[in-house]
């Protein structure tokens, strides 16, 4: 919380935890305390100010401002110091982060494709990764050719991207994603595409029982 000074986010006792309310009013953020919804303003310079909510008229004095000084520092002339920490994922948080993680994983890697362009099949190569923060890039690699793949969404069953033929010409796939297949077709100036995948793993691992895409 950064508020050109500082103060203790403590009430009854209870330690506050603040976040922002995404507004702000005189280039001040307007925050919320995460114990009891209410919020805060800075309405004079000496006191952090509940203006709303359950605590509302409640007060942080502010603190005089301390050095800025790296931690090792601090802790030789404050060895007791306590750092706060946020809690630790819930088993929940946890599970949901994993499940994203294999929903993520099962997505990249490289993908043999095959189009049903009037019964004849047109042989690809899709490679997909993936980066925190970025998300997914991709590039499709057809008859010499590699196209980069845009607009990737994926929501762990659903694969939708566009790849560019021609500056003026793109075609936008929409796919249903399994262990290790994709069943999905083509849209463009061309009409409805078949297309389907079949995922090339890494050498020794073993192929899923069933490689249909999920119902």
């Amino acid at each position: 919380m950064q508020l050109g000074a500082v103060c203790s986010p403590i009430i009854d006792g209870e330690v506050l935890s603040f976040g922002t309310t995404g507004y702000t009013m005189n280039n001040t953020f307007v925050l919320y305390d995460r114990n009891t919804d209410s919020v805060w303003f800075p309405l004079t310079e000496n006191s952090f100010d509940a203006v709303a909510g359950p605590i509302k008229g409640k007060k942080l004095p502010f603190l005089v401002e301390p050095e800025v000084m790296r931690l090792h520092a601090w802790a030789k002339l404050h060895p007791d110091t306590l750092v706060m920490l946020e809690p630790p994922p819930s088993q929940g948080e946890v599970e949901r982060m994993a499940t994203r993680r294999q929903s993520i994983a099962r997505l990249v890697g490289t993908w043999d494709m095959q189009t049903d362009l009037d019964g004849q099949s047109i042989d690809a190569v899709m490679t997909i990764a993936y980066i925190e923060g970025e998300g997914f890039s991709g590039v499709w690699s057809s008859m010499g050719r590699e196209m980069k793949m845009s607009n990737i969404r994926y929501n762990g069953k659903t694969l939708r991207f566009k790849r560019e033929i021609s500056p003026d010409q793109a075609l936008e796939f929409s796919g249903t994603v399994g262990e290790t297949s994709i069943e999905g077709e083509w849209t463009g100036d061309m009409g409805e595409l078949e297309c389907t995948g079949t995922k090339v793993l890494p050498e020794g691992e073993d192929k899923p029982a069933s490689s249909q895409p999920d119902s």
